[in-house]
């Protein structure tokens, strides 16, 4: 801003100059000259010196004494120092002023088109002469100056401005194989450019009946990896890719195999080959050669640097998962479709929708439709359809999609459609443990989302539950009494019940860490999930529970909020999500225990005008750390890859925010508002946002 001030006064002063001075005992001819410097104070021009020069010539006298009447003309120059980085001469000329002098001083006047013009007004003293004074707009100072007599030109000679400085290179891999991500389990290179045609084919191996399924990835492939229009590729290109799936068939599920082998060869007149015993690694790889691919703006071709090339990748972890939350903000079924569509550039492969909490119940159930009355509005509402299509669109694209139905302590939304299972009309939660109706309205709930989600795992939930409304209900105090039980007590039946529906569905329990502070190893370990967030220094008073859970053989995904929680650690740069190790504070042997991790995306804060930017691109640090090998952990190494990774994610068109934002900020230290989901402070290539 400070340089376009600054240009706008110069600007403003070629257009139209004056001055008075006052008279000198000297007569003024045309070889009188002034030259010195006009400072422009802070706030207009960061108070940068400006070289002045002026001249005067063609001058007439009326009068032959001084000040009775000399009139004639004046050229004006300056230069300028525009970015205070030293003088650099750029001439700004003023011919043609009117010159004026009379017994009072001397004027020099632009045309008068404009209304809007500068004086300069001053004294003239000492030896030699020297004119100093205001330049001021209208009755307002905006400057100084400072000239003298028959001063040489500044500087003596013009010269043209120096060439604009470099531009800030790129860090370094920004455009290399280094940048894919997350980073490969093994990547080896040569050195070479290798021009790839957008008419590249894929000459699949074998039959199947999934062949429908891979046909379609590979032509959504082609149309997100070759979006520039090329021109006629000149020299020889590769134009043809084997592809080589050992089980083709094989279901999505937790477990699955995602391994792939990718080879680029030097030679354009062989072939590049991927190998991979199932559809999804499939994907994966060809999410690779997405991010491989580079186009050259020079020639209007697309090309993978660094070959002949060979990756052989797989995961570290069968288990990464992205959480995002539909109950505090109703997210539509195109906002969802969009994000699964985010999870592939980083390898996640489990949407964990958080459907329903206390705030609202935004689910239309055939087996249980009062429910829905919970939702916000009319229109922000699922039906069972959309979550089908939700399903199957995940599904192509290997993302398995497990729901979450939080019993029993977030279930205020619950009551707006059913009453009956809540404890009263002013104390709503946890659900009415005494009443059998809530228990079979959860079966009912359940069956209708088993018959959407055919994954293996439902998310139960099971935290923050506050008994305080059973025990200060009479209904239920009385059922607790009955039945010779305390409230904590009944919140372990109510797991137990709720777990045994889905036990008898043939599906597993994910349950919050709470769950397993309460009662531990009386959770079935092989139908029990546990799913922990909390860190040792936030419950100093238990066994930490992953440690805990991991050495009786429960599995466990990593949540850990302080690191991995997106929207409550939003004012933390992306190392606080980098430099967890899902298994770094864990003792050996337990390790095998962890399945994997989620990056959670809470809604409280989150709709969709800030969902992606929330999300990305700090999912990915995430991405990585469940996917690369353990050794792969420098977050000096992975900057420059994470950078390109941000730029990569908005040449997709996902709405990443600049991957530095809180960069300033300690992992634990203090923080600044909302810094992860702001815009760039200022323009700049987004390598070095």
């Amino acid at each position: 801003m400070a340089n376009k001030m600054h240009a706008t006064v110069l600007r403003l002063l070629s257009g139209m100059l004056c001055w008075t001075q006052a008279a000198s005992a000297a007569r003024t001819d045309s070889r009188v000259r002034w030259g010195g410097t006009l400072t422009i104070p802070r706030g207009i021009a960061n108070a940068v010196p400006l070289n002045l020069t002026v001249s005067l010539n063609s001058l007439h006298t009326t009068h032959d004494s001084v000040g009775d009447g000399t009139q004639g003309t004046a050229t004006a120059e300056w230069t300028y120092d525009h970015d205070n980085s030293g003088v650099t001469c750029v001439p700004h000329v003023e011919a043609g002023l009117r010159w004026e002098e009379t017994s009072g001083g001397a004027t020099a006047s632009g045309s008068g088109s404009k209304d809007d013009f500068y004086s300069l007004i001053g004294t003239i003293s000492g030896t030699p002469m020297v004119f100093k004074g205001n330049l001021t707009h209208g009755p307002k100072v905006v400057g100084t100056f400072l000239l003298t007599k028959d001063a040489p030109q500044l500087p003596a000679t013009c010269h043209a401005p120096p060439p604009p400085p470099s531009p800030v290179p790129n860090p370094p891999h920004s455009y290399t194989n280094s940048a894919v991500w997350p980073m490969p389990r093994s990547i080896s290179q040569g050195t070479t450019a290798l021009k790839i045609s957008p008419r590249l084919s894929f000459t699949v191996a074998g039959n199947s009946s999934a062949l429908p399924s891979l046909d379609a990835a590979l032509n959504r492939f082609r149309s997100i990896a070759f979006q520039h229009r090329v021109s006629p590729v000149a020299g020889p290109a590769l134009t043809s890719m084997d592809v080589r799936v050992r089980d083709p068939d094989a279901l999505l599920g937790f477990g699955m195999d995602e391994q792939y082998n990718l080879t680029i060869p030097a030679d354009p007149a062989g072939s590049g080959i991927i190998e991979s015993n199932t559809l999804f690694g499939l994907y994966h790889a060809l999410e690779t050669i997405t991010q491989l691919l580079q186009f050259d703006f020079d020639d209007e071709n697309y090309q993978i640097t660094g070959v002949p090339l060979r990756i052989d990748d797989g995961p570290r972890f069968p288990w990464r998962e992205l959480m995002v939350d539909t109950s505090r903000h109703f997210l539509p079924l195109t906002v969802l479709n969009a994000v699964v569509d985010s999870m592939l550039t980083a390898k996640l492969n489990v949407l964990h929708l958080h459907l329903v909490d206390s705030q609202a119940f935004p689910l239309v159930l055939p087996s249980a439709p009062r429910l829905v009355l919970g939702a916000y509005s009319e229109v922000e509402r699922y039906t069972l359809d959309d979550l089908v299509a939700l399903q199957r669109y995940a599904a192509a694209r290997g993302v398995r999609v497990v729901a979450e139905i939080d019993t029993p302590g977030h279930g205020a939304s619950w009551c707006t459609g059913m009453p009956e299972i809540c404890p009263t009309s002013t104390c709503l939660e946890p659900l009415d443990v005494s009443n059998n109706a809530t228990f079979e309205t959860i079966g009912s709930v359940l069956s209708d989302l088993f018959s959407v989600f055919p994954d293996q795992f439902v998310h139960l939930g099971g935290d923050e539950v506050n008994t305080a409304c059973w025990t200060n209900t009479p209904r239920i105090a009385a059922w607790l009494q009955k039945n010779n039980i305390n409230a904590d007590e009944a919140y372990g039946y109510f797991v137990q019940r709720t777990q045994a529906i889905t036990h008898a569905a043939g599906k597993t329990a994910i349950v919050w860490d709470e769950i397993w502070n309460h009662f531990g190893t009386a959770l079935d370990p092989q139908k029990t999930v546990i799913n922990t967030r909390f860190n040792p220094s936030q419950a100093p008073a238990r066994t930490p529970c992953v440690a805990n859970a991991t050495s009786h053989g429960y599995r466990v995904v990593r949540s850990q909020n302080i690191h991995w929680y997106l929207d409550q650690t939003v004012n933390k740069p992306w190392t606080a999500q980098y430099s967890f190790d899902p298994c770094g504070d864990l003792p050996p042997g337990s390790c095998k225990y962890i399945v994997g991790g989620a990056a959670s995306m809470w809604g409280e804060t989150v709709d969709t005008s800030d969902l992606m930017q929330t999300v990305w691109p700090r999912a990915g640090a995430v991405g990585e750390r469940l996917w690369s090998p353990a050794n792969v952990n420098s977050t000096d190494e992975a900057l420059p890859r994470y950078l390109a990774f941000r730029c990569y994610l908005n040449r997709r068109g996902f709405a990443a925010a600049p991957a530095l934002n809180g960069a300033s900020v300690a992992v634990d230290g203090p923080s600044k508002p909302a810094a992860d989901r702001q815009g760039p402070h200022g323009p700049g290539s987004c390598f070095q946002q």
